[in-house]
């Protein structure tokens, strides 16, 4: 008569144990941010924001372009890469984040999105055609000072880049076509203006680490993912930004 509630007890303190080893799933890391126009401060509603390695994570940016985008990583160094989609603008690619489980959230991940005419008027300028199935990546050399700005402020500053720069990758990429100070890609450039634009054509296939190089100044690296017909716009304030 005794086995029997030793049994049940037994029972419990089993199921108690793997009770208490039961460990909830990691917070979602959220990217927020605003999505504008080109070379304009004008937001974009009604876009979808959604990320190319877990595309089942989206979201769809407010009246004031403003996006909040739940990332559920559940696996150690998930790579990440937002992109943006909406009717009559060209579709457009962040930088990569590696991401753990638990990860902080990243602010003020914007969209610098140009609208079709503008995707043709800047592929016709640097000789690739709009119709390049090709890997494109642009990129913004920043100052540290929008580090932290809210987006309106971002929006008000002005030029956001350092002049100066020689950008570079890794593995070796040819030489990269830098942005004017009028925000126009110009050829005889040999490194940034204060706009701090920089652009690389026809980038083949892989992960690449960019850099920036300046005699007084440190910046971040970043990682990028070329696919074929992908479209990459590290933009400020994330991008290859001035370190503190």
């Amino acid at each position: 008569m005794r086995a029997r509630p030793l049994l049940f007890f037994a029972s419990l303190t089993a199921l108690a144990a793997c009770q208490s080893t039961t460990v909830p799933p990691p917070p979602a890391t959220h990217f927020r941010g605003v999505a504008y126009t080109f070379n304009t401060p004008l937001p974009i509603p009604g876009a979808t924001v959604s990320v190319a390695e877990l595309p089942q994570f989206t979201t769809v940016t407010d009246e004031n372009g403003y996006y909040d985008l739940a990332v559920e990583v559940t696996v150690a160094n998930q790579k990440v890469t937002p992109f943006i989609v909406k009717a009559t603008f060209h579709t457009i690619y962040l930088q990569t984040w590696t991401l753990q489980p638990g990860d902080a959230d990243q602010t003020n991940v914007h969209f610098q999105t140009p609208d079709e005419g503008t995707f043709v008027l800047l592929s016709t300028l640097v000789g690739v055609g709009s119709k390049t199935t090709k890997c494109q990546v642009v990129t913004t050399v920043s100052d540290k000072v929008i580090q932290g700005m809210t987006y309106e402020q971002f929006r008000d500053h002005g030029a956001h880049g350092v002049a100066g720069v020689v950008a570079s990758a890794t593995p070796t990429l040819p030489k990269p076509i830098y942005f004017n100070a009028k925000v126009v890609p110009d050829v005889s450039l040999t490194e940034t203006t204060d706009d701090g634009g920089v652009l690389w054509t026809d980038v083949p296939n892989g992960e690449y680490t960019l850099s920036a190089a300046h005699p007084t100044r440190q910046f971040t690296t970043i990682q990028i993912t070329c696919t074929d017909n992908r479209i990459i716009n590290a933009n400020p304030p994330w991008g290859l930004h001035e370190l503190p």
